[in-house]
Parts: structure tokens; C-alpha cells; sequence
């Protein structure tokens, strides 16, 4: 009957294979392991009282000795009942899915598809993992008898001494399960969680295969699954590496918080609310140890080690520390990379063009690829929606608690359908286009000055350098008399103002002192240092600097000046590198070594994409089309950029 019930659960999982999945039937397996996470965390040797000592007998039917018990299945008739005949059978039993996949092979014969047998035996396998894991190491948890007897017992089968004859004849079966249930699992999971990001495109069979890893995360979380085995795996061997019960309790409560913080991090699942059915079970979880720490016994109260307890905490304050000061320095190391106002930059113009490119898409083919959005995606999208929304339109949305604090603005909430209708207006009316190309004639001259500037190596440390060195003699002229230290300052100044270090210093004093040493420079400034490194005329480069002068101040940060010039006018990747990884490379630190490489001079034409950049009008849209030969090589531009941009557009 029992055989016959669990191949019937294996052929409706089966026949589940390939339809979409419900987020109750992940709530169900999320609570089916919990109860075999607090079956395992029963199993330490505390003082349980006998109330809770009946509670967690629901939890052995989710453990392969204890279903035998539950169940009453007298096994022990058919064969003569011994010890090693209990941990052959723990060991046999997690073959019985393989023996499913043979009947359903039998049974379906042309129509069977082995890849989603095997999915079924490694989604029986996950749900189970836990008491899996437990009846390998069950030979591994042991008793200490009372002084003045003090040897150990094996727990589950109280007759077997630790590493007597008896142990070792038993030993290898436990071998056996740990090498082939737990690492081979393992193994083999994790050979599915490498290869899935090339695979799972390609070949459809693979995301049959590996279903049980791939199917309830999202995509950005394939590999979520083995850190969850991995933090089974050492709640298994916490219990079996220490007798200490205080090991047991402490390490494990530190492990299950970790669990609980990658959870909120990540939030791996498909659908939220089985995100918080999951945290809510490990918070269960968390709650259940340290409530235990009531359960300890006397006697192991009067041997406790206080060492044990002051390097637990000495862990976590040091792992605190080390936090906070890694996360400061993520934050100067950021700093110095790029500023805030110019990842923004970055941020917001890669995520105008890809909108951009969506409103380009057909209505149809938009539709049937939302159509494919999980239920995370949804929610984001609703969350990046509100954003934009409040940032850009500065409007509220219609729920209060998805309302933000907008300074200096009346107070209105967002109404789609008017948005809608003023974006159909626009269109109508062509003002779209023309708000649309004037934008894309101020991008085509901000590209050439980027490429002007890369192609001739200089950045915001050469620029900043110039400007404090053009501005140092001028400042010492004006600033004369005063006494022996007021003239040796000046001095050391307009000195220090003609070396490249000065630059450098200031930028790093400007983050971590104050924001007033950061090397700035105004219209004038900009416009005198660029004008001998680049073809574009006067006028072209004071709309780029006003463009790029977002708050409208008299002088502007020359690095970010730079860094929103990079956002854009962006270079291509190289193989590997994040998207995340915002860093501007100008060449500032070849000019240092080759000082004649940074000289004002003449660059050459732009580059290949500028080169063949043909635009036209259809229908009052403006369209681009790239090189159709390769581009000619560089040479000295003989005619005003300004004029060829205006032909072009």
C-alpha cells in the first residue's frame, strides 16, 4: 500500500512536469521543510520537556526511520530485526524513485521523456534533502553516558558504541549514503547550476533536466538551491562534528541568521509571497533555538565552556566590524570611481534608451513578451513605475504607502490615463520628433567630444590640472604682502598647483573632507581647455557644458563633467565586464607618463560609428543607419563638425 501511494504522488508529479507552477505547491514543500529543519534541530540533546517531545513526533514522519514508526510498518517480520538491518533500509529507501522511473518508462514507453523522470527524482530529493541528510550522519550523533561511564552511543540505535566493531561494520553503508545521496546530489545539482546560464538557452531538454533548481527561482537567482543545500548541509554537521550541546545551539542559530539575511537580500523566489512564507519559516526556525537555550541541562550547565561562549561573541563582533568598514570602503572606492550625480547620469540614460527602444517595438510582439513577466517582474516593474513617476513627472502615485516625500512641488497624484493621452498628443503633433531629434543632435556632438577627448588621452586629472594651473599664477599676482608664513603658503601653493599629485590629493580630500577641495571649473574654463583638443566650435561646446550643468551653477565638478560625458557618449564593453562597473578610463594616467601625449592639439575625424552616422527623415522620424563600407582612417578634420552634424541630421 505504501509503495503503491508514493509511486502514485511520483506519477502526478510527473504528469505536473512542464505546466506552471503554483505558488501554494511552494508554500506546501517551504512548510514540509521546515518541519524537517525543526525535526533536525530536535534531534540536539536538550531537556525537552515532555509537551514539545510529543509535538515533534509530527515531524519524524518526515524522516525515513521515523515514517516507518509513524506508520507502523512492522518491517522487522520479514527479516530478523538488527541494527545494521535499520540503516540498510534508511539506505535503500531514497533509491525508490529511481524504481518509479523505470514504471513510468514502462508504462508511457514511446511518450516518455526521461528528462522530466529525472526532474520528478530530483524534485523528491530536494523536498526530502533534509531527513536525507540526517539518516546519512545518524551513525555520527552519539550520547555520552554519565560520569563515571562516559562512553558514546550511537542515538538512533542506542546498542552501537562509537568506534567499536559494530560502528565500523555499519560505517561504510553511511559512507555509501554520504558519497552518493548527499555529494552526488550535490555534484550534480551544481553541475546544473553552472552550466545553466549557456544551456538553458540553447537546448531545451537541459531546462527539463534541472526543472528543480531552475523552476521556482527567479532568473536572476538560478543558484539560490545550493545555497540552501549548503546551509542544510552544515546544520548536519554542526550535530555531528561537536557533542557540546552549546556548539550545537549557538552555531546553529548563527547559521540560520545568515540564512535568514541572504533570504531578505535576495529574495530568490518566484512569486513574493512564497519570499515571505519562506522568511517567515526561518524566523519559526530562529525563534525555536534560541527558546531552546532554556532546555539546557544541569549538568551540562555545570560543564559549560564560557570560552566557547565569549569566541561566539568576540565572531559577531568582529564579523559586524568587518562589515561596516568593507562597506565604507565600497563607498570611498565608489566615490573615487565615478560621483553620485554621475552614476545617476549613467543609470537613468541607459534606462531612457532602453525605453526608447521599446516604444519602438510593435504593439503586438510588446504585448506578447509582457505576457511572459513572472510575478517579480511584475512587481518591480510596479515599484520602477512609482519611481519614475514621482522623479521624472513629480507626481504621486495613487497609494499612500507607494507615495514619496517630493520638496518644493504641489502635491497631485499621477492619473495614467491622462499621461497616455498627453504621449499620444505629442505624437500627433510631431513634437515628440522634434523633442526627440534635438535631443539626439546634442548626444551626436557630446559622442564627438568624447571621442575627441579619449583619442587624445585626456581626462578630468589632466583637465583639473591645467585649470588649477592656469588659475595659481593669476591667484598669487593678486594676493601680495603678508608675513613670512602667509608668502612661503602662497609659494608652496602655485607650486604644488602646476604638479599632477595636487590634483589627485584634492579629488581624495574632496570625498573624505569636504566637498568644497573637488576641482571645478566654469563655462570659460571648459570651454578654453577643450577648444584646441577638438574640431567642434565654440557654440556646440557651451551647449554641452550646459547640458551637462544640471544645477545650473556658475562652475561645475570636472569629474563629473566627465563621467555624465561618458554616460553620454558610452564605449563598448570589453568580454566580461559589468554593466555595474561604471569606470571611465581617458588615458589620464599614459599622460602622466608621456606628458607630450596630452598636449593641445588638433584630433582626427570621429570614430567608426560617427564616421557612418547617416541619418534621414521618414514620416518625421529620425532614423540611423550605420557604415556601409569601413571607415576611412583618421585624419585632421578640414571642415567645421558643426556643418557636417547639421547634413547629417
Amino acid at each position: 500500500f505504501v509503495l503503491g501511494l508514493q509511486f502514485a504522488a511520483f506519477w502526478l508529479l510527473y504528469k505536473r512536469q512542464g505546466k506552471t507552477k503554483k505558488a501554494a505547491w511552494m508554500m506546501i514543500t517551504a512548510f514540509m521543510a521546515a518541519l524537517q529543519t525543526l525535526h533536525l534541530l530536535s534531534r540536539i540533546d536538550l531537556g525537552w520537556p515532555s509537551l514539545l517531545s510529543s509535538v515533534f513526533k509530527v515531524g519524524d514522519f518526515f524522516s525515513v526511520s521515523g515514517f516507518f514508526e509513524t506508520m507502523a510498518i512492522r518491517d522487522d517480520c520479514l527479516w530478523d530485526f538488527s541494527p545494521g538491518w535499520v540503516l540498510i533500509r534508511n539506505a535503500l529507501v531514497p533509491l525508490v524513485p529511481f524504481a518509479d522511473v523505470g514504471v513510468v518508462a514502462l508504462i508511457y514507453r514511446q511518450s516518455f521523456v526521461k528528462e522530466h523522470a529525472f526532474n520528478c527524482v530530483g524534485k523528491i530529493y530536494s523536498i526530502f534533502f533534509i531527513s536525507i541528510c540526517g539518516a546519512a550522519i545518524d551513525i555520527f550523533r552519539v550520547d555520552r553516558m554519565p560520569h563515571p561511564n562516559e562512553k558514546m552511543f550511537v542515538r538512533g540505535l542506542p546498542e552501537i558504541e562509537l568506534y567499536s566493531g559494530d560502528w565500523f561494520a555499519l560505517f561504510p553503508i553511511s559512507v555509501f549514503m554520504m558519497l552518493f545521496y548527499i555529494f552526488g546530489y550535490l555534484f550534480w545539482t551544481g553541475r546544473g547550476i553552472v552550466l545553466a546560464p549557456k544551456k538553458v538557452s540553447t537546448d531545451p531538454g537541459f531546462a527539463k533536466l534541472y526543472d528543480y533548481v531552475i523552476g521556482e527561482v527567479g532568473p536572476a537567482c538560478w543558484w539560490w538551491t545550493m545555497i540552501v543545500y549548503l546551509g542544510v548541509l552544515g546544520l548536519c554537521i554542526i550535530q555531528t562534528a561537536s557533542t557540546n550541546v552549546f556548539t550545537h545551539v549557538y552555531i546553529s542559530m548563527l547559521l540560520v541568521v545568515a540564512i535568514i539575511i541572504c533570504q531578505l537580500s535576495v529574495r530568490p523566489a518566484v512569486y513574493r509571497s512564497v519570499d515571505s512564507v519562506q522568511t517567515t519559516l526561518n524566523i519559526m526556525c530562529l525563534v525555536f533555538l534560541i527558546f531552546s537555550t532554556a532546555f539546557f541541562k544541569e549538568e551540562d550547565l555545570a560543564e559549560q565552556d564560557m570560552d566557547l561562549h565569549a569566541g561566539v561573541m568576540i565572531f559577531i563582533i568582529v564579523t559586524v566590524l568587518v562589515y561596516v568598514f568593507w562597506s565604507i570602503f565600497r563607498w570611498g572606492s565608489g566615490q573615487l570611481r565615478a560621483p553620485p550625480i554621475g552614476k545617476a547620469a549613467h543609470v537613468a540614460l541607459r534606462a531612457r534608451d532602453v525605453m526608447t527602444a521599446l516604444v519602438e517595438m510593435p504593439e503586438a510582439e510588446f504585448m506578447g513578451l509582457a505576457s511572459g513577466m513572472l510575478e517579480s517582474d511584475c512587481e518591480l516593474m510596479k515599484d520602477t513605475t512609482d519611481m519614475f513617476v514621482t522623479v521624472f513627472l513629480k507626481e504621486q502615485p495613487s497609494g499612500f504607502f507607494r507615495q514619496r516625500l517630493i520638496h518644493g512641488m504641489e502635491y497631485k497624484v499621477w492619473e495614467p490615463s491622462s499621461t497616455a493621452e498627453s504621449t499620444m498628443d505629442k505624437v500627433s503633433s510631431k513634437a515628440a520628433h522634434s523633442t526627440y531629434e534635438n535631443n539626439v543632435k546634442l548626444q551626436i556632438k557630446a559622442q564627438k567630444l568624447a571621442h575627441d577627448l579619449r583619442k587624445a588621452k585626456v581626462g578630468p586629472l589632466t583637465i583639473g590640472h591645467e585649470v588649477e594651473a592656469a588659475r595659481g599664477p593669476e591667484e598669487v599676482h593678486e594676493e601680495t604682502g603678508g608675513n613670512f608664513f602667509v608668502r612661503t603658503k602662497r609659494n608652496i601653493g602655485k607650486r604644488l598647483a602646476k604638479t599632477r599629485v595636487y590634483a589627485h590629493f584634492k579629488h581624495i580630500g574632496s570625498i573624505f573632507l569636504h566637498s568644497g577641495l573637488e576641482l571645478r571649473f566654469t563655462e570659460d574654463e571648459f570651454v578654453e581647455r577643450v577648444r584646441g583638443r577638438t574640431a567642434l566650435k565654440e557654440k556646440s561646446l557651451r551647449e554641452i557644458y550646459q547640458l551637462i550643468n544640471l544645477r545650473d551653477e556658475d562652475d561645475i565638478l570636472i569629474s563629473e563633467f566627465f563621467h555624465i560625458l561618458a554616460a553620454l557618449a558610452p564605449q563598448r564593453r570589453a568580454a566580461g565586464q559589468d554593466e555595474d562597473d561604471f569606470v571611465e578610463t581617458w588615458g589620464d594616467e599614459e599622460n602622466e607618463k608621456h606628458p607630450e601625449q596630452g598636449q593641445p592639439h588638433m584630433t582626427s575625424a570621429p570614430s567608426a560609428v560617427m564616421e557612418g552616422l547617416e541619418t534621414r527623415r521618414n514620416d518625421s522620424v529620425l532614423v540611423a543607419e550605420g557604415p556601409a563600407t569601413p571607415p576611412p582612417e583618421p585624419t585632421v578634420v578640414p571642415v567645421s563638425p558643426d556643418q557636417q552634424l547639421d547634413e547629417r541630421i
